[in-house]
């Protein structure tokens, strides 16, 4: 990942001409989260082992039985995105073609710091307010507390804006329409109809951008190797007609792939990382790696009332 540092909007839009930075998409974070992810995803409160998260369908299919009757056929067809644009916590990510519309965000939020009275003084101090007059104590409690918060930084001077290349992007619209009622994740992980689908898409973006694909797939392994997840597998027969087996495919530890890239033919070196996945997409061990498993104690699930 290649990083800029921009110290004005006249920088910012000199590094976009200077660089050709226009073959992206863009994201503006007013605060330097150092990743991205979805609302949805986000912990919605509690300490760090007691952290809550939404129920996205749950919320959705509440919404839904709400506005049915007041909105378009397209707003339901396209029902996820309606939610995501009324600011319901979903799996979805805003993006924009805009590399200003991306400053905007990054630097909305970025102003003085707000807090209620009721963070300074107690309730019964706000409600009795000749209390608050009429005790020394309290007005110098009032006037520490106001200096604490104040002496706090609530926002971090930094901002983040994310570029993506869109030559990198997977139009997997279709499926997701088609499937809107149902969990998407959940979905490509167990079902085999999506998971082709998706693969095949893959497959396709992959030979339409042959002069990216080594790197593309060098930095996807390299995340997986930096992040200690397991992606060692052991191939499997494949009983589809549909798709015809792949005899004797020697890849089984993806790391090693890494160094097949540079040395042999881009189509077949496509086409072998094509088989090797979907040989692969039953192993628990790539799908299920332990990084992501949670015991259920762990989870505390939250609603949205409307």
């Amino acid at each position: 990942m290649i990083r800029y540092s921009v110290n004005s909007i006249a920088d910012y839009l000199n590094l976009i001409e200077t660089k050709q930075l226009t073959n992206f998409i863009y994201r503006g974070q007013n605060e330097p989260y150092f990743g991205i992810q979805a609302s949805g995803f986000r912990p919605y409160t509690g300490a760090w082992r007691n952290d809550k998260f939404y129920d996205i369908n749950g919320i959705k299919k509440d919404f839904y039985n709400k506005v049915i009757r007041n909105i378009s056929m397209d707003e339901k067809e396209y029902f996820l995105a309606f939610c995501q644009h009324h600011g319901l916590p979903t799996n979805l990510v805003d993006f924009t073609y805009s590399p200003l519309i991306a400053m905007f965000f990054a630097c909305q939020g970025k102003k003085s710091p707000t807090f209620t009275i009721g963070e300074l003084i107690d309730k019964e101090t706000f409600t009795n307010i000749n209390n608050l007059k009429n005790d020394n104590s309290l007005q110098e409690m009032l006037i520490n507390n106001l200096i604490n918060k104040l002496s706090k930084n609530f926002y971090a001077p930094y901002s983040e804006i994310y570029l993506i290349n869109k030559d990198r992007l997977l139009d997997i619209t279709d499926i997701i329409v088609e499937n809107h009622d149902d969990n998407f994740f959940q979905k490509l992980i167990c079902d085999s109809n999506v998971q082709k689908l998706v693969l095949k898409k893959l497959e396709e973006m992959f030979l339409k951008n042959k002069n990216y694909f080594k790197n593309w797939i060098k930095n996807i392994i390299e995340c997986y190797e930096e992040n200690n997840i397991d992606i060692y597998g052991i191939c499997t027969e494949d009983n589809d007609d549909i798709f015809p087996k792949k005899e004797n495919f020697k890849w089984e530890n993806l790391t090693k792939y890494k160094e097949h890239l540079l040395n042999n033919n881009i189509d077949e070196t496509i086409r072998e990382l094509y088989w090797y996945v979907f040989n692969e997409m039953e192993d628990e061990e790539i799908t299920y790696n332990n990084v992501f498993c949670l015991n259920e104690w762990e989870f505390g699930y939250v609603n949205v009332e409307f």
